[in-house]
């Protein structure tokens, strides 16, 4: 889960709203990532994420992640597997993707998935950034802090 969300988070405003007001239905429901919002087409994996602040028309935010060669660290094979092994913990594909460890499995916060990537920024001795830094303005922070544009593009997009 950590290096899809360290794949997903380097692109632009993705990080879904907690909680998607519908003005016609007069109510809110919480916004998670579904099964269904993961396709998975040759080595590459395509997700559509709903509730991004940008999208007007609700079509949804598709980004494409790419397989590595390095089997052990590919996102794709990660996802596919972690889809399967969870599968029988899901009524529907319209279930959560990615669950909490505990019954009765259900999603987990955006909250839990932004904590879990700054414990590995950390571990990858990232310390004092958060998965915001790696957003636009903060490849802006880090050009302002002296890092070098070849860092930058490594570490972010």
């Amino acid at each position: 889960m950590t290096l899809l969300a360290l794949c997903a988070m380097l692109r632009p405003d993705i990080a879904p709203k907690a909680v998607f007001y519908d003005q016609n239905e007069n109510c809110s429901s919480q916004v998670f990532l579904k099964v269904s919002d993961v396709e998975f087409i040759d080595s590459s994996m395509i997700i559509t994420f709903q509730g991004i602040k940008n999208d007007a028309q609700r079509r949804g935010c598709i980004v494409t992640i790419q397989g590595a060669t390095n089997q052990r660290l590919c996102p794709v094979r990660f996802m596919a597997s972690y889809v399967k092994r969870t599968m029988c913990n899901r009524s529907s594909v319209s279930d959560p993707l990615f669950l909490s460890l505990q019954k009765p499995f259900t999603a987990i916060s955006a909250t839990t998935v932004s904590s879990i990537l700054g414990k590995s920024l950390n571990l990858a001795g990232f310390q004092g950034y958060s998965a915001k830094d790696f957003r636009p303005t903060g490849a802006t922070g880090a050009v302002e802090a002296g890092f070098s544009e070849q860092t930058i593009m490594k570490v972010g997009r």
